[in-house]
């Protein structure tokens, strides 16, 4: 028909992951221990690609980047894990050490 009638609603979207499961993390040139150094507008950054479900992914420290690309990288040991939500990461945004309370 020439003259139909649009959807007004998005079809329907797949449900089965949970939120905790769609998260992003932020990768820092502090949190890469391998990679490549490269210049970029005047600034240095670290590059590393790594293979996530059959694509490979070139992750750029900046970037930020899905719970499976950041789970392959912890993988392949091209980053530390920096959760946020620890005593250590927050003494090191404050710019203290743990001893220096």
């Amino acid at each position: 028909m020439l003259f139909r009638r649009r959807q007004k609603h998005p079809p329907c979207a797949d449900f089965s992951e949970t939120p905790e499961r769609r998260q992003f993390y932020h990768i820092d040139l502090e949190m890469m221990l391998k990679g490549s150094f490269c210049k970029r507008r005047k600034k240095t950054v670290r590059q590393f690609g790594v293979t996530v479900n059959g694509s490979t992914r070139l992750v750029t420290s900046g970037d930020v980047v899905d719970r499976e690309t950041y789970e392959a990288l912890l993988a392949a040991g091209a980053i530390r894990a920096d959760v946020p939500g620890t005593l250590d990461a927050a003494h090191k945004a404050a710019g203290l050490s743990p001893g220096n309370q």
